[in-house]
């Protein structure tokens, strides 16, 4: 955890006392913040500009502490406000922790409202920083402009000498603090607008681009039982499956697999499974909550199983298991085939037995499975559409704040052969006789089948329709959806 002013002791102990309000020092605004749109070719030219404010927060009492992770690195906060309502924090080594926390201590958590989240109740959150609240001070994260104004307008700081800057890990930051995610813990302030204040303590936060980096993916895992297994297209989707599974407490969620998905062995209802998933991949918005698996293998007492990726010494990115690979090892590829290539930096599933009671853990692995990759796009390269072998010269894509590649409907769908209608009354678009969806709803219509959820919605750009890549091979079901080397390639 980032608290570097003292050892934080996480208890996992439960309570049943009700929350206590203290929406005092709640100050991280509610306003909406606009969806940035990357642009990765000429025609669809946005300008990105910093949201006016990304930080929100929660404040309550702690009700549980529990372990949380794949390797159980992590805790899952859970707080109850004086509402009754509940949230989940996810407290990891990024996150700063002013203050040590126990079950029973009222707390105020900050959370970057504009990452990804896993569409779930109780909500669940990836904690920026956490302290206790309290009436003696205020605590506040944003980003702090060249006047040390709050990206929301509300606050503006003026250090003394007796302010103390630091960094996460407690040392000393004499460098400028303007233009910065600051953590600040404050006492009185002025009654004007902005509000002014002498900070007791500013904390300077990670770099945006250094947060980036940190999301760019994390593997956590999921254990339950499947209790059903529905066929949900044909044999060319990219979505083939879709599992019913029940993890603890009853919960139920769904696993979408994939013809990218690796099956350690073959899945059945009844079967206990654990399934892998990137925690940092956008979430389809649904009840229950659904995740792309990576991977799937049975549960088996006389053996663990992971899904990472491991550096040069074959250390995992949690760096808690290292791999010593003998003789005896099996590496294949996903296919099944012989794998003599580089391990450093794939994306592994490992089958081990015995690990060595050393930091990391080390162990020689049974098995190794180099997991298939999804081809990367490179947003600073323009994105060409090839449509039956026909390049699209006209049409541009964008890449939107989530990742997902968007393409315009109209250009490709008439490539394919379809006609196009446009209700501008609900802004609805009817593709063909069976097809239809409308803008900003993450709801596709296919004929009379229940509505299809991709990884984005539709949106209107420049007066165009866009829709995810995705929308072709799940909905308008052709016959081959790819990208390659910066090339969308569709054939109906």
């Amino acid at each position: 955890m980032r608290n570097k002013i003292g050892k934080t002791l996480l208890s996992t102990l439960t309570v049943t006392a009700l929350s206590v309000s203290s929406a005092t020092v709640i100050f991280a605004s509610n306003e909406g913040t606009p969806q940035n749109v990357v642009p990765i070719k000429a025609g669809v030219d946005q300008e990105q500009v910093k949201p006016s404010s990304h930080y929100l927060s929660v404040t309550g009492t702690i009700k549980e502490i529990s372990k949380h992770g794949q390797n159980e690195e992590m805790q899952l906060v859970t707080v109850t406000n004086a509402a009754g309502d509940i949230t989940n924090f996810i407290v990891s080594d990024d996150t700063y922790l002013l203050d040590e926390l126990a079950v029973g201590s009222e707390i105020v958590a900050f959370y970057d409202a504009n990452l990804p989240v896993i569409m779930i109740y109780p909500p669940q959150y990836k904690a920026v920083a956490v302290a206790l609240a309290g009436n003696s001070r205020n605590v506040k994260v944003d980003y702090f402009d060249e006047s040390l104004t709050s990206a929301d307008g509300t606050l503006k700081l003026n250090p003394s000498d007796g302010t103390k800057i630091i960094l996460e890990d407690g040392t000393a930051f004499t460098g400028d603090i303007t233009g910065r995610d600051l953590f600040v813990s404050y006492g009185p302030s002025t009654r004007s607008i902005p509000a002014q204040t002498t900070p007791e303590l500013v904390v300077v936060l990670s770099d945006e681009e250094e947060a980036v980096q940190d999301q760019e993916e994390s593997f956590a895992s999921l254990t339950g039982t499947v209790k059903d297994i529905t066929e949900l297209t044909s044999d060319n989707a990219a979505s083939k499956q879709l599992l019913a599974v029940e993890i603890k407490d009853g919960e139920l969620v769904h696993l979408i697999v994939s013809n990218n998905t690796y099956i350690d062995e073959e899945l059945a209802a009844g079967a206990e499974i654990v399934a892998f998933y990137n925690a940092n991949a956008p979430m389809t918005m649904i009840y229950p909550p659904r995740y792309d698996v990576e991977a799937i293998a049975l549960v088996k007492d006389d053996r663990s199983v992971m899904v990472d990726r491991f550096d040069e010494t074959l250390l995992n990115a949690g760096q808690t298991l290292k791999l010593n690979i003998s003789e005896e090892t099996i590496v294949t590829a996903q296919d099944g085939e012989a794998f003599e290539g580089d391990l450093t930096n794939r994306k592994l599933f490992v089958e081990y037995q015995a690990v060595a009671l050393s930091l990391p853990g080390q162990t020689t692995p049974t098995r190794i499975v180099v997991l298939d990759e999804q081809p990367a796009v490179n947003p600073e390269e323009p994105l060409t559409i090839s449509v039956n072998d026909q390049l699209l010269e006209a049409s541009s894509a964008y890449m939107n704040e989530h990742g997902t590649v968007m393409i315009p409907l109209r250009a490709v769908a008439e490539a394919l052969g379809y006609e196009l209608t446009w209700e501008a009354d609900t802004k609805t678009v009817r593709v063909g006789q069976v097809i239809s969806l409308q803008i900003g709803n993450d709801d596709y219509i296919y004929a009379k089948m229940a509505p299809i959820q991709l990884d984005a919605a539709p949106a209107l750009v420049d007066g165009l329709t866009y829709v995810p890549v995705s929308f072709f091979k799940e909905v308008a079901r052709a016959k081959e959806v790819s990208i390659d080397s910066n090339q969308i390639v569709i054939r109906g």
